[in-house]
């Protein structure tokens, strides 16, 4: 399961609403400075901005997942001087 300590003991959702609603823009970065140059800097943060279970909040590398799946194509593709059918595909 995805389940953390701060996800059991419910103290996310505390720190989350705390950041959303506590929290200010340093000068210069307010809302109204950044209208039209960074869509997603510009938006009014509330508590999804802070949580990895939702796509605003979600690492953008990972998706929030936590690592990476990526495919090694030397390690697929045996002889990459074959076509598929003549056996390129490593087993």
């Amino acid at each position: 399961t995805r389940s953390t300590v701060g996800t059991v003991s419910r103290v996310s959702n505390v720190l989350r609403m705390l950041y959303s609603r506590a929290g200010t823009y340093p000068a210069g970065r307010t809302p109204e400075d950044l209208a039209g140059t960074f869509p997603r800097d510009a938006a009014p943060l509330d508590s999804d901005s802070f949580s990895p279970n939702t796509a605003v909040g979600a690492c953008p590398t990972c998706s929030g997942l936590g690592r990476l799946h990526t495919v090694d194509e030397a390690a697929l593709v045996g002889d990459d001087s074959l076509s598929i059918r003549e056996g390129a595909i490593a087993a």
